[in-house]
């Protein structure tokens, strides 16, 4: 028998592997920015459901609104501040922005997730308003934009 057709085989199941990872949805944690508000994402790994509420870009401020679903038999610690991560740009430019605690006020989330319950709440971040304002967004959930396990969503300015 000619190996050939084993060949052909391991390529081609080569392939249908590379192609699944690199067009993986940010559900599965492929980290690829296409998720959007209102969807459901599912972070299997740590046994969470997470729904952008809304989201909004006002010149030099990002605020977004999430609810965290707990499908999990334990807790779920999260410090907004190193749980999810933000890139800000203006065009090609980027624009450093902050996690600003004081503009959400009682509305930002906080942890820790009960274990099998939701929490919903806001993150705000801004920028320095004497510099370049930010009209576009990706705001990741477990480091950064892109990285395996991480899912994120891309949000901008709305005209």
């Amino acid at each position: 028998m000619s190996k050939k057709p084993l060949v052909y085989l391991a390529m081609i199941v080569l392939a249908v592997m590379v192609l699944s990872a690199c067009g993986a949805k940010s559900a599965d944690g492929g980290g690829t920015g296409g998720n959007k508000v209102g969807d459901p994402v599912e972070v299997k790994d740590k046994n969470l459901v997470i729904t952008m509420d809304s989201s909004a870009i006002n010149t030099y401020k990002v605020t977004a609104t999430f609810t965290i679903e707990n499908k999990g038999t334990a807790d779920f610690a999260m410090d907004a501040k190193t749980t999810f991560i933000i890139d800000g740009t203006n065009g090609d430019e980027k624009v450093k922005l902050e996690l600003d605690a004081p503009s959400c006020g009682a509305k930002m989330i906080k942890g820790p997730v009960p274990a099998g319950g939701k929490v919903t709440g806001d993150l705000c971040w801004r920028g320095d308003p004497t510099l370049t304002w930010v009209n576009e967004a990706e705001i990741s959930f477990g480091g950064a934009a892109g990285a395996p396990g991480v899912v994120s969503w891309k949000v901008s300015v709305t005209e």
